[in-house]
């Protein structure tokens, strides 16, 4: 799950309809170069309309300056009209844009995940693509057939959903995830990794991976448990409310949760980490 703070480079709920927001952009920073190929968010969205999605959710980054929002980094969750929960597991994409030039148009696989009555949600991201840049020409048919393929590829995860379900994890192995797990964010010293298998919430009780899985990313992204910090005093940890640090961890911690699975890829986990 992303978090939302006043943090620079954080995620802030913004009316993706606001004129200043990036979504409703209708030119790049002023500093892109003549090769750059704008490619608006409100008119890709518009487009997929057509296809069946619409946007379930609209974030951007927070910028110190109002006048560079319309160009900031922003993110959208897409999901398919009718789109029904397999379990309590809704399949999405996540697009992410920009208009300044840094950075390219992604699709990444997402999946909300339902786990309470009063709507909190985790959405686990775990694939990606290298993207479109924005220098490309014409690339509209690209994006679409990109969208098109990140959406099957998400369906198609929903069976890894399944297998990790019926995957048992013993103490030893649950304990061992969870070190592997604090590994991924080698700048913080957990004073314990088994505290990141502390159970949130009643739906997570349980051993099998997928709840194991939930457990620890729940743990890592949100913060609470006891780190060391550098001048050796025992804190709680920080929630991680950078955005490419948080897709970045949740890919490398569901890469993790795969290699657990008897058809795992080791090697394929082990450059991927």
């Amino acid at each position: 799950m992303i978090e939302t703070t006043g943090k620079i480079g954080s995620l802030v709920t913004v009316d993706m309809n606001d004129p200043r927001s990036a979504y409703m952009a209708d030119h790049p920073a002023s500093h892109v170069s003549s090769r750059y190929e704008f490619m608006p968010t409100n008119r890709i969205v518009n487009e997929l309309r057509d296809y069946g999605f619409y946007v379930r959710d609209y974030k951007q980054a927070r910028m110190r300056k109002q006048t560079t929002s319309s160009t900031a980094k922003h993110i959208l969750w897409l999901r398919r009209i009718n789109e029904r929960p397999v379990g309590d597991v809704y399949p999405e994409v996540l697009m992410i844009n920009a208009h300044n030039g840094r950075f390219r148009l992604k699709f990444l696989i997402g999946f909300l995940r339902l786990i309470c009555a009063n709507g909190l949600v985790a959405g686990n991201i775990i694939d990606g693509w290298k993207g479109v840049t924005h220098m490309d020409y014409n690339p509209f048919e690209k994006i679409i057939e990109r969208v098109h393929d990140v959406a099957t590829q998400a369906t198609h995860k929903l069976d890894v959903i399944h297998a990790m379900q019926d995957r048992y994890m013993n103490l030893d192995e649950a304990y061992t995830f969870a070190t592997q797990a604090a590994g991924l964010t080698p700048e913080r010293v957990y004073q314990n990794p088994t505290q990141l298998l502390t159970v949130q919430r009643e739906e997570d009780k349980g051993n099998d991976l997928w709840r194991v899985f939930n457990k620890v990313q729940e743990n890592l992204i949100k913060g609470g448990t006891q780190i060391i910090a550098r001048n050796g005093r025992r804190r709680a940890a920080r929630g991680i409310t950078s955005v490419d640090k948080n897709l970045e961890l949740n890919q490398k911690l569901w890469k993790l949760a795969e290699s657990y699975l008897p058809t795992a890829n080791e090697s394929e986990y082990a450059l991927a980490a």
